[in-house]
């Protein structure tokens, strides 16, 4: 399991720097990998939100060993965000998507009940 958490403050090359780190993690792990994603430290999100949507799914293979991810901690802005591109972008994104929580424990709770099911 990876668990990034988001500081406030946080730019888009930071966020490229870290699906860059999570990746390279995905791709030497021979096994599968959750993702939990804690922003509630960093709900500001920069501007230019659009343009960099459309970037980063503009390949949105996924990996083969790329297992459940959860975003902990986002307010409803963030998930009408999510929501907007999910619909603009379900072409690409498929089956793929995200689950929200509020807490950490919860977002584990998720990714054991997901991993049974697998």
């Amino acid at each position: 399991m990876i668990h990034m958490q988001f500081e406030n403050d946080w730019t888009w090359d930071n966020l490229y720097e870290a699906i860059q780190a999570v990746d390279d993690l995905l791709v030497s792990a021979p096994h599968r990998v959750d993702l939990i994603v804690d922003v509630r430290e960093g709900l500001r999100i920069p501007g230019d939100f659009k343009a960099i949507a459309r970037d980063l799914l503009a390949n949105p293979a996924p990996r083969p060993n790329e297992g459940t991810k959860v975003i902990v901690g986002a307010n409803g802005f963030m998930r009408l965000l999510y929501n907007g591109v999910r619909k603009i972008y379900a072409h690409r994104l498929g089956e793929r998507r995200l689950l929200f929580t509020d807490t950490v424990e919860e977002a584990q709770a998720l990714i054991r009940e997901n991993n049974q099911d697998a």
